[in-house]
């Protein structure tokens, strides 16, 4: 239906309607991990825009997004960095909070937890400003990751998580299910609780895959956690295995990042 909107609309030269189409295509392809179409889809989309700031603010955040979950995390965080002045330019909250909490994501990649920590915070208090409580369990999810990275996590990390996690059911968002259930599995793991961690990653990777249109990347960061685990209680076997689950989704969703670590999984080596 997308791509008849989409051809329909540059037939007749609607530029904005194009634009949409084209975006919303691209936003597919890249949440199902095809990269390269996503890339063109959301390179065309940017030719039909123009001057709209809102269109253009969703087209750079959806570029972003496939962009660091291709591997090219700086190139993504560019394009999150124009989405948030174009949200702010536009007065689009909601655009800009998108921005702000899926784009926390790859500056975290990029090694900068002290700005996506900031990121997250502008995040989740223009998620309570204007009251979009059903983005706030990515945000405090993710948030919760960020924390480890500073080695800040508390006791209140644990209870917004949990507080998320039935959200994020209420909500019956399999996507927000999956991350929260990852980040509690996250913080169990700091805790050296790995039995408890291993239930977690379970019940996250069975969240994921509930729906036909899943979160390829996220789908990539369970399994390599589950690798991860797996190497921290010496079960060699348990990660070969999940190595061979990871590595055809790795190829699969040009999750180029991830590619290194999955191989040596696989052969039992360390990865550089």
């Amino acid at each position: 239906a997308l791509q008849s909107a989409a051809d329909l609309a540059v037939g007749i030269g609607a530029s904005e309607i194009a634009a949409q189409s084209l975006c919303e295509l691209g936003y597919s392809e890249a949440l199902a991990g095809r990269r390269p179409s996503a890339a063109r889809y959301l390179e065309d989309a940017l030719g039909y825009a123009k001057n709209n700031e809102d269109c253009l603010a969703s087209i750079h955040a959806f570029i972003g997004f496939n962009f660091v979950d291709w591997g090219k995390v700086e190139l993504g965080v560019s394009h999150f960095q124009q989405a948030l002045e174009l949200a702010r330019s536009a007065g689009n909250r909601r655009r800009e909070i998108w921005a702000l909490g899926i784009g926390a994501r790859g500056v975290l990649l990029a090694g900068r937890p002290n700005t996506a920590r900031d990121w997250l915070i502008q995040c989740l208090d223009l998620c309570d400003d204007i009251r979009w409580l059903a983005f706030r369990p990515w945000a405090v999810a993710l948030l919760a990751e960020v924390r480890l990275a500073l080695h800040e996590v508390s006791n209140s990390t644990q209870n917004d998580l949990e507080e998320a996690l039935a959200l994020s059911n209420q909500l019956g968002d399999p996507c927000w299910q999956a991350s929260t259930a990852r980040s509690i599995a996250l913080v169990q793991i700091d805790a050296k609780n790995y039995s408890e961690a291993g239930k977690w990653l379970a019940h996250s990777r069975e969240r994921c895959c509930s729906v036909t249109d899943l979160y390829a990347g996220l789908l990539v960061e369970i399994l390599t956690d589950q690798v991860r685990l797996s190497q921290l209680c010496g079960d060699d076997q348990s990660a070969a295995s999940l190595a061979r689950d990871l590595l055809p989704v790795v190829a699969k969703t040009h999750a180029d990042g991830h590619l290194d670590f999955a191989m040596s999984a696989l052969t039992g080596t360390k990865s550089s």
